[in-house]
C-alpha cells in the first residue's frame, strides 16, 4: 500500500501521530523499525516536514542526526542542515542570535 501510494497525506500523519506515541516511549525494542517505515512513507515536502516536527518534539542527538539527512537530502535545504548541525555542535549559549549572526555572514 505504502509503494503504491495507497495512503494520503492526512492517513500519512495520522499514521505518524501513532507511532510515535510508541516510538517516543524508547523502549520498544523497535525503533530502528519505525524510523525504516517512517523514512519510506514520506514522500512529499509537506511529509518530510511533519515528519521534521515529530521528531523535534523530543529533542536528542540521533533525532537532530535524523533531522538532519531529511533537510539535506530530501528537502535540499542546506541552509538549514548547517543550521541544524552548528546547534548540535556549538554550546547552547551560542546558538541563537550569534549563530544566526555567523550564518548571514558565512552565506553571503
Amino acid at each position: 500500500m505504502i509503494k503504491e501510494d495507497g495512503l494520503s497525506t492526512a492517513a500519512k500523519f495520522e499514521f505518524l501521530d501513532e507511532a510515535f506515541k510508541e516510538y517516543n516511549i524508547n523502549n520498544s525494542g523497535f525503533e530502528d523499525s519505525l524510523m525504516e517505515i517512517f523514512f519510506e512513507i514520506c514522500q512529499t515536502k509537506e511529509e518530510w516536514e511533519y515528519l521534521v516536527e515529530k521528531l523535534d518534539e523530543h529533542p536528542s542527538k540521533w533525532r537532530k542526526e535524523r533531522i538532519m539527512i531529511i533537510q539535506r537530502e530530501h528537502l535540499h535545504d542546506e541552509e538549514l542542515t548547517c543550521k541544524s548541525a552548528c546547534k548540535s555542535l556549538l554550546p547552547e549559549w551560542i546558538t541563537g542570535t550569534w549563530l544566526n549572526f555567523i550564518l548571514k555572514r558565512e552565506i553571503r
